[in-house]
C-alpha cells in the first residue's frame, strides 16, 4: 500500500524540520553502515538459498525413493529419470519464459511509469501546497543537510 504523502498544511514549521532532520538521520546511517546492511543481506539471501537446496534435495530424494518403490528400479536409474524430468521442465519453462519475456517487460515497464509519474504528481502536488515561508524552509534545510552530510562523510 503506498504511502500516503503527509498534509503539509496542517504541518507547523517544527513538525516539517523534525520530519526532515529523521530523513536525514536515517540517510546518515544508511550510508555509514551501508556495508554492514549489505554484509547483512547477502548473508540473509545465503540462508535462504541453502534452506531451498535443502527442499530441493529432501524431495528429490522422496522421489527418488517413491520410484525405487513403485517401478521397482535401482538407485542409479531412479537419479537417471529425475534428471531427465528435471531437463524437461527446465527446458519448457525457459522456452515458455521467452515467449512470454515481451509481453511481460511491457506490462513491467508501464507499470514502473505509472508509479513514477503518480510519485511525482504527489511530490509536485505536496509542494505546491506548501506556503512559500515553508518552501524556503525546506530548500534551506535540504541545502544544508546536503552540505553537513557531505562534511560528515569527507572528514
Amino acid at each position: 500500500m503506498p504511502e500516503e504523502p503527509p498534509n503539509t498544511d496542517l504541518q507547523t514549521d517544527r513538525q516539517l524540520l523534525t520530519r526532515f532532520a529523521c530523513r536525514l538521520i536515517v540517510t546518515f546511517l544508511l550510508i555509514v553502515f551501508f556495508d554492514t546492511l549489505l554484509d547483512g543481506l547477502i548473508e540473509g539471501l545465503h540462508i535462504v538459498f541453502e534452506l531451498l537446496h535443502l527442499l530441493i534435495e529432501v524431495f528429490e530424494h522422496l522421489l527418488e525413493e517413491l520410484l525405487e518403490h513403485l517401478l521397482h528400479t535401482t538407485h542409479h536409474q531412479s537419479e537417471i529419470i529425475i534428471f531427465n524430468s528435471m531437463v524437461l521442465v527446465f527446458i519448457f519453462g525457459i522456452s515458455y519464459a521467452v515467449k512470454c519475456w515481451p509481453a511481460l517487460s511491457l506490462r513491467w515497464q508501464q507499470r514502473l511509469q505509472a508509479a513514477w509519474q503518480a510519485y511525482k504528481n504527489r511530490k509536485t502536488q505536496a509542494w505546491q501546497c506548501l506556503p512559500h515561508r515553508q518552501k524556503i524552509l525546506v530548500s534551506v534545510a535540504y541545502a544544508s543537510g546536503g552540505g553537513l552530510l557531505l562534511f560528515l562523510l569527507t572528514l
